[in-house]
């Protein structure tokens, strides 16, 4: 896994705890509201990175849009957005 990938692995990951703390939840309990397996969802909080559909089923049952669940690009890549050319 190249540096990005690992970045939104990890920044995915931690959205993920965050939210589920928020809303106060077991895994077990968001997997039960999400549809979401709650191991498939630990692993998730461990790095591994989530599908579309999963973040979708968990960002409804923790109440907020899947935009809260992932990173900007420029926080994932570590830059800001690339300047765009002068002619």
């Amino acid at each position: 896994m190249d540096m990005n990938a690992e970045r939104l692995a990890d920044e995915v990951a931690s959205r993920l705890r965050a939210e589920r703390a928020r809303v106060n939840l077991t895994l077990r309990e968001a997997g039960e509201k999400s549809g979401v397996h709650y191991v498939s969802i630990s692993r998730y909080e461990q790095g591994k990175l989530p599908t579309l559909d999963a973040i979708f089923r968990l960002a409804e049952a923790y109440g907020v849009e899947a935009g809260v669940l992932l990173p900007t690009v420029s926080a994932v890549a570590g830059t800001s957005k690339p300047k765009s050319k002068k002619k």
